[in-house]
């Protein structure tokens, strides 16, 4: 008989996956904000900037920013939300390929993707209300970009398989009063 849990697990993981590398690419490009200035436009990714004028192109390493505690917070948190989304993961390949029954690994999983969301929230949140910091000079416009909706779509795509796991986890299993039945004092005969 095919385990029940193991038609939730393989979409789950298809789904963690592809949160992962939505978070990759979200933090990898440099599009998570634009900030348009009247001389010049800054597209800015978590870790790069590129600065751009009527005559040249100008990328580096954001140090820039790095001034502002809250800053350092949101590439900490994302930093923690992209080990947190490897671990998930390995959590559900290994409740797919190895142990599905393992109530502590059902457990470690669950809460490991949550603490990918929320270490992914924590991060976007932090830079959505301290956006403004970011800002130099008075006429600038600050837009968030691409990169910034494929983060945030990482970590839905993250939420979702943690109610995937949430339901999986409760729902019950199927022939449970069955095996119940067979196993129970008033069904064997002496």
């Amino acid at each position: 008989m095919e385990n029940e849990m193991d038609e939730n697990l393989p979409p789950a993981l298809v789904m963690i996956t592809i949160a992962f590398l939505l978070h990759i690419f979200g933090n990898a490009t440099l599009y998570y904000f634009t900030i348009e200035y009247s001389n010049s436009i800054i597209n800015s990714g978590l870790w790069t900037r590129c600065e751009s004028d009527a005559n040249d192109k100008e990328c580096y390493n954001i140090e820039v920013y790095a001034v502002h505690g809250w800053y350092t917070m949101c590439l900490f948190m994302s930093a923690c939300g992209f080990f947190a989304l490897i671990a998930s993961i390995a959590c559900v390949g290994l409740r797919l390929f190895k142990s599905p029954e393992n109530k502590v690994l059902r457990i470690i999983t669950l809460l490991v993707v949550f603490s990918a969301v929320v270490f992914i929230l924590i991060g976007t949140l932090l830079f959505v209300k301290n956006g403004d910091d970011i800002i130099t000079e008075p006429d600038g416009q600050l837009a968030y970009g691409y990169s910034f909706a494929l983060c945030i779509s990482g970590m839905c795509l993250a939420a979702l398989v943690d109610i995937v796991l949430i339901i999986e986890l409760i729902k019950p299993k199927k022939n449970t009063r069955n095996r119940v039945d067979a196993n129970s004092n008033t069904n064997i005969k002496f």
